[in-house]
C-alpha cells in the first residue's frame, strides 16, 4: 500500500513539473522547483513537533488511553500550524524583499508560487498528526489510496487551466486547491477509521488557528503600512508576529501551556 501511494505521489509531481514545462517553459518550472524547495524547508521547522508527538500518539491509541489520544492529535496539530505561523506571516507579507535577499534577482511569479508553497505547508503540518493517529490504527488502504488518487485529477484540470487561462498564478491556486481538496478527502477518512470528530476538528484545531491567522494578519497589514525601510519593517514583522502568536499560545490555550509546562518540568527531574 505504501509502495503504491509512493508511485501515486511521485507520478503526481512528475506530473506537474511536465504540465508546467508543456504549458509555461523551463523558466516558470524553475521557479516551481525554487517554491518546492521553501515548502519543504518550512515543513521541517514544523516537523519537530510531529516527531515529539507522533510515538505518544501511537502509544496512547495502543493502550485504549482514546482522550489522551485525541488530546495529542488536537494539541500537536494547533502546535505545528502556530510554529509556522511565527514565520509564515512575516514572508506572506515581506515576500518580496525576502525572495530578493535569497535569489537576488527574482524571476517573474516566484514571490506568488512562494506564497502558494508557503500556505500548502500549514495544511500539510497541520494533518500530519492525524495521519499519525490513523497509522495507528492500521487501517490506511482507503486513507492512503484514495486522496492520493483523486489528486492525480490536478494533472489533466491544471493542465486545461493553464492553457485557457495564460497565466501561471491560475494554475498554482489550481494545485493550492486540489492540496486542500485532497486534504479534506484525508481528514473524512480519518474521521471513519479513528476516534477523531468532525467537531473536534472544527473546534479544536481549525477555528483556534484561524482566529489567530486573522488577529496575525491584521498585526502585520498594519505594520506593512509604516515608512520604513524593508529591512526594518522585517525585523519588526518577525518581533511582533513571534510576540503576537506566543502571548496567544500561553494565554489562551491552556493545553498547549500544559504539555509545555511538563516538558520543562520532565526536564528539570
Amino acid at each position: 500500500v505504501s509502495t503504491f501511494s509512493g508511485v501515486l505521489q511521485v507520478v503526481t509531481a512528475e506530473g506537474l513539473v511536465l504540465v508546467i514545462n508543456l504549458t509555461f517553459g523551463a523558466a516558470l518550472n524553475a521557479v516551481y522547483v525554487i517554491a518546492l524547495q521553501l515548502k519543504n524547508s518550512i515543513l521541517s521547522f514544523a516537523m519537530n513537533v510531529y516527531k515529539a508527538v507522533s510515538p505518544q500518539i501511537t502509544k496512547t491509541y495502543a493502550s485504549g488511553d482514546l482522550e489522551h489520544h485525541k488530546a495529542l492529535v488536537y494539541t500537536g496539530s494547533k502546535m505545528a500550524v502556530y510554529m509556522l505561523y511565527l514565520i509564515f506571516f512575516p514572508f506572506l507579507f515581506q515576500a518580496d524583499y525576502i525572495m530578493h535577499l535569497w535569489l537576488g534577482k527574482v524571476p517573474p511569479y516566484t514571490v506568488e508560487f512562494a506564497q502558494a508553497m508557503a500556505f500548502i505547508s500549514l495544511t500539510y503540518a497541520a494533518f500530519e498528526p492525524i495521519r499519525s493517529a490513523v497509522l495507528a490504527t492500521n487501517r490506511i488502504i482507503k486513507f492512503m489510496l484514495v486522496p492520493d488518487s483523486f489528486y492525480l485529477l490536478v494533472l489533466p484540470l491544471g493542465y486545461f487551466v493553464a492553457k485557457m487561462g495564460h497565466n501561471p498564478v491560475l494554475l498554482i491556486l489550481t494545485i493550492v486547491a486540489f492540496d486542500m481538496m485532497t486534504c479534506t478527502v484525508r481528514v473524512i477518512y480519518a474521521v471513519k477509521y479513528t476516534v477523531l470528530t468532525f467537531r473536534d476538528i472544527f473546534g479544536k484545531i481549525l477555528r483556534p488557528v484561524v482566529l489567530v491567522s486573522l488577529g496575525a494578519g491584521l498585526l502585520q497589514w498594519g505594520l506593512s503600512l509604516l515608512n520604513v525601510s524593508n529591512l526594518v519593517l522585517l525585523i519588526i514583522s518577525i518581533i511582533s508576529n513571534g510576540f503576537f502568536i506566543l502571548s496567544f499560545v500561553l494565554v489562551v490555550e491552556k493545553d498547549i501551556r500544559k504539555a509545555i509546562a511538563k516538558k520543562i518540568a520532565e526536564r528539570k527531574i
